[in-house]
């Protein structure tokens, strides 16, 4: 089996192996008994002890009866339940109760008294039942045994179905015939009423289908219910695309909870701009909580390109508004909303017309320009005739004039800005050709937009620095100043757009790895002079205090870091004896334990690593001779590396970050000069794109963070702007103010000064 968080394999103890050879001697001894005191005691007697063998000879050790090969034995095990006391469990392997399940018949009560008085009264019976609880009972206390190096119970259960389901397609020993409004399927009733609750009332309860042959289920799509009826035998459904409705309808009738799941799972990973209005309204219909809070989290981020659909212009009018009104709607800028307001009313002016104040009204004015108001929306026609609109507008153009005034500070309070988009932060680093000179400079990527734009820079210059996110903040750790290692973090908040030091690592190490888990931000590895570090220390934002864990295996610098599952992932790097390796270690935060995992397929170092969707991926970096462009990732589960398509530019000292479902690679070295070219990778179509437009510069050993921010030198710009004219400057208030492009600057400015 594989660890649940690791996915490393374990090992049989040597005494389980002893311990099942000692079975499997014991049972085989046991058969004998029972066959030659089946002369003795009848059948009866035979039976009885037959089944408390059971218990230790085949589902225990593994191994198959003796006894099998005889005819009066098999059919004694068929017919008979073993007795309370001596049942298998499936999970473990030593108790459980597959023998009644076999044969179908679920009490002792069928075996004489006569028969269970004569077995016991017979010392030697006595003596096998003691050996034989004996050996179970040594099977169950015994640690060296793990339940899921024994697939005896998943096996079964699955060569049971395999065979109720072939009886099925042979048409034997069927009992209920499930009608549609096209085709009649037959099936057992067990099986049904195993997988379906709405099949367990129909047949259990006092539904007329309880005593009736027939099970009629009119209005439902014939091959969805085909597909259901082989779920309850195979436990696999088929989905495509031109299905997957039609199997959710009938699951969600039928009660069948695991392949309603499997429906929405489908639906959510084929979400896009053009589908997922429709997916929400599939998961209201169907109170798919999980699928509806994806759905109503992708139109929040993806408004924008969502109203340029034409899902958008099929929406209700009480929707519209609760959408346009929702604080998590993620726009450039208000103007937005307007827009979308407007699209819609114009796919069907003639109806709509008379709805442009209730959409007006969820468009938050006091955060568009004044020059928009007046050159836009006061001359648009639907606007022009609507007098209640008007006055609206009137008041919006007061709020702008009076935030001149003693009431600014009073105003802001009342507006409140829309969501925030996550944008890619790249830090520092350096060109690839002189690292004496790493850059302060920090710019951020707006992915949907496709713009860069700059931010407050570094206090200090470093390269091959550690770099995350934790708790709204950034944080840069460590690196390389153009003499030295360091041993300064920095914290960026991007409500001010400032930086500032906090609690110096306790060891000076560049080229380390960052990640945070449960709150705590982890500096790993790393070199700080000749060797390769394995320290480990982590930082706590409440305490402001930086303590060293468990070290790892061994020293790697450049190495990959990243925290999947609530696990610690160090990956490759440069080691103690200065070799590139490919080995991987995790560290277990709640044993304070590092482990060895699977290693990569090439040795690699000053690489990208990122956890996504459940995996680890690997990019890029130097195998000690040549500059890779390749893509490998681990799965956890069945602790395996897996080589995916490469990158379309080699990458050493490259960065890697996940947005959106999707993998940016940036910076680096292509063997030749630094890169500033940025790669994304969608592991849904496997392919690596270019984004544009390039980076302004060439870059690498850069950090590279995640982070909601709104165009912070924005922020900065007009609070100055503000200051100069004696406004009230303070960084909440100006929320609203941060989105604005330069156009609307000079609008403001321009009322104002007026």
């Amino acid at each position: 089996m594989s660890d649940k968080k690791s996915g490393i394999p374990r090992r049989k103890d040597a005494t389980s192996s002893a311990e099942s050879a000692g079975g499997e001697e014991e049972g085989r001894a046991a058969a004998t008994m029972n066959i030659s005191l089946a002369v003795e005691t009848g059948t009866d007697g035979l039976e009885e002890e037959a089944n408390d063998n059971m218990v230790s000879s085949p589902m225990n050790s593994g191994v198959s009866s003796p006894t099998s090969a005889e005819p009066n034995l098999s059919s004694s095990l068929c017919r008979k339940r073993r007795r309370p006391g001596g049942r298998i469990d499936l999970k473990t392997g030593t108790g459980g109760n597959t023998g009644g399940a076999a044969g179908g018949e679920s009490s002792s009560s069928s075996l004489p008294s006569s028969s269970l008085s004569r077995s016991r009264s017979l010392p030697v019976l006595a003596d096998l039942r003691q050996r034989s609880h004996s050996h179970t009972q040594e099977h169950e206390l015994s640690p060296a045994v793990d339940a899921d190096d024994m697939p005896v119970a998943g096996e079964y259960a699955s060569n049971m179905l395999q065979t109720m389901n072939s009886l099925r397609d042979q048409g034997a020993l069927c009992d209920v015939v499930v009608r549609g409004d096209k085709l009649a399927i037959k099936a057992h009733r067990v099986v049904l009423a195993a997988a379906s609750e709405y099949f367990r009332a129909c047949l259990l309860g006092p539904m007329q289908e309880s005593s009736d042959k027939v099970i009629h289920l009119s209005g439902m799509d014939d091959g969805a219910l085909k597909e259901l009826v082989s779920y309850a035998y195979c436990g696999r459904v088929r989905l495509a695309e031109d299905t997957v409705l039609e199997i959710l309808v009938a699951a969600n009738r039928l009660q069948v909870p695991q392949v309603v799941e499997q429906c929405c799972d489908f639906l959510i990973r084929r979400m896009d701009s053009s589908n997922c209005l429709t997916i929400l309204g599939i998961a209201n219909m169907f109170h798919c909580a999980h699928m509806r809070i994806k759905a109503e989290a992708y139109l929040h981020r993806h408004f924008e390109s969502v109203y340029l659909g034409e899902e958008f212009l099929q929406m209700p009018l009480d929707k519209l508004v609760q959408l346009l009104s929702n604080d998590s709607v993620s726009v450039t800028s208000e103007e937005t909303i307007f827009n979308a307001a407007v699209r819609w009313i114009s796919a069907d002016a003639d109806t709509r017309r008379g709805h442009m104040l209730a959409l007006l009204r969820t468009v938050r004015l006091q955060l568009v320009p004044t020059f928009f108001i007046a050159d836009v929306i006061h001359q648009h026609d639907l606007v022009q005739c609507c007098p209640e609109a008007e006055r609206l507008l009137l008041q919006a153009y007061h709020w702008h004039n009076s935030a001149l005034q003693d009431l600014r500070e009073q105003a802001y309070r009342y507006v409140r800005g829309r969501a925030i988009r996550p944008v890619i932060y790249v830090i520092g680093g350096d060109d690839g050709h002189d690292d004496r000179n790493p850059y302060s400079d920090v710019i951020s990527l707006n992915t949907h937009l496709s713009a860069w734009r700059k931010v407050s820079p570094l206090q200090q210059k470093r390269s091959v620095c550690g770099a995350a996110t934790l708790r709204g903040k950034m944080y840069v750790v460590g690196g390389y100043d153009g003499e030295r290692a360091v041993e300064t973090v920095e914290e960026f908040d991007p409500t001010t757009n400032t930086w500032r030091y906090v609690a110096n690592l306790s060891q000076r190490r560049c080229s380390c790895g960052c990640a945070v888990i449960d709150g705590l931000l982890y500096a790993v590895g790393g070199v700080c002079g000749p060797l390769a570090l394995n320290e480990v220390e982590r930082y706590d934002p409440v305490t402001d205090q930086w303590t060293l864990v468990p070290a790892m295996q061994d020293g790697r610098s450049g190495c990959g870091v990243a925290e999947l599952g609530g696990l610690l992932y160090a990956v490759g790097g440069i080691n103690c004896n200065g070799d590139t390796v490919c080995t991987a270690e995790c560290f277990d935060p709640s044993t304070q334990r590092w482990q060895s995992v699977q290693s990569m397929h090439e040795t690699r170092r000053s690489f990208g690593l990122a956890a996504l969707g459940g995996l680890l991926y690997a990019c890029g970096g130097n195998d000690g001779v040549n500059d890779l462009n390749t893509l490998e990732v681990y799965n956890p589960l069945t602790n395996r590396w897996k080589v995916l398509v490469p990158m379309r530019h080699a990458r050493m000292y490259c960065s890697v970050v996940v947005l959106d479902e999707k993998l940016y690679a940036v910076g680096g070295l292509d063997g030749t000069t630094s890169l500033n070219v940025v790669e994304v990778f969608d592991p849904s179509r496997g392919v690596w794109e270019e984004i544009l437009p390039k980076l302004d510069h060439h870059v690498c050993g850069c950090g590279l963070a995640v982070m909601d921010c709104v165009a912070p030198e924005k922020e900065l710009d007009v609070k100055e702007k503000i200051k100069s004219i004696g406004g009230y400057a303070d960084q909440n208030n100006l929320s609203g103010a941060m989105t604005v492009e330069s156009a609307s600057d000079e609008a403001v400015i321009s009322v104002n000064n007026g």
